[in-house]
């Protein structure tokens, strides 16, 4: 399967596997395999990242039709359909200081109509999950120490 998550290396306050990152991009891709003479096919739905906590960090309504905004797809084999990058100032934004879960999930609805004149539908969900730490300004550490010393007379 394609690889669904993909980042950049900046040094910024999100962290990913304990590196930090500017951005996270999401891509959905989709499986196409049909029968007959396919002649036009829609796909939409929503595509959704929120974080465990249940903040929505954003949604788009993903769309893709043969002949408006995309190529015939090819047949049985895995093609992107869309893509969203949030950058880390806009996770940083909507997160304060802590791990989280962020779930990227997107519920794909495809109508194909064929030369026959049949049409039909699927849909389909899917979900990735990818753990980052948000590390927002402010003080980490605050040591306090004390030390005597005795002054003898002379």
């Amino acid at each position: 399967m394609p690889e669904q998550i993909r980042y950049s290396l900046f040094p910024l306050t999100v962290y990913c596997e304990g590196e930090p990152v500017s951005k996270i991009t999401w891509v959905t891709y989709v499986y196409l395999d049909w029968t007959g003479e396919l002649t036009c096919v829609e796909l939409k739905g929503p595509m959704t990242v929120a974080s465990n906590t249940g903040v929505r960090l954003r949604t788009e309504n993903m769309w893709r039709k043969t002949g408006v905004n995309w190529n015939k797809p090819p047949k049985a084999d895995w093609v992107e359909m869309w893509r969203f990058t949030l950058e880390a100032a806009d996770i940083e934004a909507m997160l304060s200081s802590g791990t989280y879960t962020l779930t990227c999930t997107s519920n794909v609805t495809a109508t194909a109509t064929f030369s026959t004149g049949v049409s039909n539908t699927l849909n389909a969900v899917t979900r990735a999950n990818l753990q980052i730490q948000v590390q927002t300004a402010g003080l980490t550490v605050l040591r306090v120490d004390i030390q005597s010393q005795a002054w003898r007379q002379k």
